[in-house]
Order: C-alpha cells, then sequence, then structure tokens
C-alpha cells in the first residue's frame, strides 16, 4: 500500500511541533515526527548555517495537494522546503493511516 510522506523543515522545534499539531487538528495527517537538524544553504548570495527541526509527517496519496497548501499557508519561511514522495507501506499500516485522516476524494 502507498502513502504520502511529506519532509518540512522549520525554523525552530516550535514551529515544527506547531505545523504537525495543526495537521492533525485538521485530519490531514495521520501522524508526525521532529527532528533536530543542521541546515546550510545560499541565501541571496550568502552562505548560511543554522539549526532547522524537521517534521516528517504521513498521510494519504490523495491528501497530497491539500497538506501541501495548509503548509504553504502556515509556514514561517518565506520559502519553505515540502519535500514529498510516495513510499510503500505494510497493508496494516497504510490502512491505520487511511482511517486517521480525512480524504481529499
Amino acid at each position: 500500500m502507498e502513502i504520502m510522506v511529506f519532509y518540512v523543515p522549520c525554523e525552530n522545534n516550535e514551529s515544527a511541533e506547531e505545523l504537525v499539531k495543526s495537521l492533525l487538528r485538521d485530519n490531514l495527517i495521520a501522524c508526525g515526527n521532529v527532528f533536530k537538524g543542521q541546515s546550510m544553504y545560499s541565501w541571496e548570495g550568502e552562505f548560511c548555517q543554522e539549526g532547522e527541526h524537521i517534521a516528517i509527517m504521513k498521510t494519504t496519496v490523495s491528501n497530497e495537494e491539500l497538506v501541501s497548501k495548509k503548509i504553504e499557508n502556515i509556514h514561517s519561511y518565506d520559502v519553505p522546503c515540502i519535500a514529498r514522495w510516495k513510499i510503500t507501506v505494510n497493508q496494516a499500516y497504510g490502512d491505520w493511516v487511511a482511517g486517521e485522516v480525512r480524504t481529499a476524494d
């Protein structure tokens, strides 16, 4: 069974947790994880390095656009990274994810 996984860096733990909680409250994701990370990137010609917190969230394939739009609307970054991909999971886990979210269909 396929589900959709989102990878979204956030400026700090609080904003990552709030992003996950907001999507959970709206029943758009089944669950999320927050990990501490280190980001290195170029912004407006300058090298930047700073801490970030990464939200990894799981939902149904049919919710891809709803989740993406919600993240765009509430994310604190001017240009957030909203990476997503389909993954194959065991049937029991996929059924659980599908049962926890409202569908876009």
